[in-house]
């Protein structure tokens, strides 16, 4: 303990009786040594106020914060923040704590400044039930006040709309360090707890903690609003594709927050950017340290991304097609001469999967709907599900397929006058494919047309989509 006025317990009856009527006249916006402030109000006990213990120096709030994104999937996240609080802003209580309120000056004689110097922890825990003005108590604002901050982040940061709770909590981890928390103010000093070996304002923490529900904005996952988002992202990672998802981090003055986004179930991570940030397939982490901002100056924000690919598993792994020997595209030239005035010659293209090459040959472009990825190859059920999903349509197809080279290789191999090319057909249903060609989703060996599907542990050899050129 330091010299001079500590713990009002130990004050003598005839002390009590001469400070008191001046103590209950100036309470809660009280000038008053610190220590009194808080014995008044349902006699607690505050460590005294010293600037020294201030991490914060700057800003009216000092708070150790986890961010964890738990992305459910493409529509939705669930986040779990911990905020360890050691100092709040003095505006977000109301008048509970008003301009008169002050608690130096300090052992080294340094004066409480009410533009810089927020509540301390222990005299918030103190005044945890007192109500202001307007019937609102400090714990009812701080959570009320946590909650928006979160909403206001995450509808900046997202591009989605939130909904938040918050709640006072025992125990708190953050950066994988765990911080002593306390909301008890019989326990929070040494002189009421053994286990409380500091003499200091600001610590233990107030620790709170805020669940969240995000519903993503299409924008947030780069694919399509248009699109049946969930089932495309899957495809695209499933048939091999690398999708970047970028989001905006930010951290307010005197915060120390720590960021942590978990890709879903299907997916994990290939990198991240920047690259100071933790990469692991599990998880993506970073660091943004606001503690050195002043009060009023704007969030520290940082742009990240994280790079993911599909995660296999025994149920459905990913596409896996040897382009070296498995075929792609099956070509069948059929010359029906029945009629020998009127020759017809049908071409069938039947594919199965178009690699990247071939499709930067022929200008078929699956992940323009992203700004930042890449896909090895498509199949059969990757061009279907890309064309419900209004990625592309029958003309990408029609106009992409390399009709005069196919032609030209055909006359070379007739005599007399060219063959006549007609327009390309695209084949909603044809033997055991077409566009439309659709699984049956409990299916193990046959095809039966029920319902649509992506997942590869349903493919059938013979899938295809058929185009005609008469």
């Amino acid at each position: 303990m330091r010299a001079g006025l500590k713990k009002i317990h130990s004050a003598t009856l005839m002390t009590l009786l001469l400070f008191l009527p001046a103590m209950l006249a100036l309470v809660p916006t009280a000038s008053a040594t610190n220590p009194l402030i808080c014995f008044v109000w349902e006699e607690g006990i505050c460590d005294d106020w010293d600037r020294e213990d201030d991490e914060t120096p700057s800003s009216q709030t000092w708070i150790n914060s986890q961010y964890d994104f738990n992305m459910i999937d493409t529509s939705q996240v669930e986040l779990v923040m911990i905020w360890a609080i050691h100092e709040f802003e003095r505006e977000s209580f109301g008048d509970v704590f008003g301009e008169a309120f002050d608690l130096g000056p300090d052992d080294e004689g340094q004066e409480y400044d009410s533009d810089r110097d927020g509540i301390p922890a222990d005299y918030i825990r103190n005044f945890l039930g007192k109500e202001g003005s307007d019937g609102v108590s400090v714990e009812d604002k701080l959570l009320s006040k946590a909650e928006g901050i979160i909403v206001d982040m995450l509808n900046s940061g997202f591009g989605a709309q939130t909904q938040a709770s918050a709640e006072l909590v025992d125990s708190a981890n953050v950066a994988g360090t765990p911080i002593s928390c306390e909301r008890d103010p019989e326990k929070d000093t040494n002189d009421e707890s053994s286990s409380v070996s500091q003499d200091n304002a600001y610590w233990p923490a107030l620790c709170l903690q805020v669940t969240a529900t995000v519903d993503l904005d299409a924008s947030a996952v780069n694919i399509d609003s248009d699109a049946d988002i969930e089932r495309t992202y899957r495809g695209l990672l499933i048939m091999g594709a690398e999708i970047s998802t970028g989001f905006t981090l930010q951290s307010p003055a005197g915060h120390d927050s720590n960021f942590k986004i978990i890709p879903p179930d299907y997916a994990q991570i290939v990198s991240v950017t920047p690259a100071a940030g933790i990469s692991l397939p599990e998880y993506a982490s970073w660091g943004i340290n606001s503690k050195a901002l002043m009060q009023d100056d704007e969030d520290q924000t940082m742009s990240v991304s994280l790079r993911m690919k599909y995660k296999a598993n025994a149920s459905t792994p990913a596409v896996a097609v040897d382009t070296s020997s498995e075929r792609g595209v099956d070509i069948e030239i059929i010359l029906d001469m029945r009629d020998e005035s009127n020759s017809k010659l049908t071409v069938e293209v039947a594919i199965y999967y178009i690699d990247a090459t071939t499709m930067e040959r022929w200008g078929i472009d699956l992940v323009a709907l992203s700004d930042d990825a890449s896909i090895p190859l498509v199949t059969a059920d990757g061009i279907r599900l890309a064309k419900h999903n209004g990625m592309i349509d029958d003309n990408l197809l029609k106009e992409s397929f390399p009709t005069e080279a196919l032609a030209t290789g055909i006359n070379s191999m007739l005599e007399g006058n060219p063959v006549t090319m007609k327009e390309v057909e695209i084949q909603p249903t044809y033997k055991d494919g077409g566009m439309d060609f659709v699984h049956n989703i409990h299916a193990t060996e046959s095809c039966d047309d029920i319902s649509t599907l992506i997942e590869p542990k349903y493919y059938c050899i013979a899938i295809y989509i058929c185009i005609k050129i008469r």
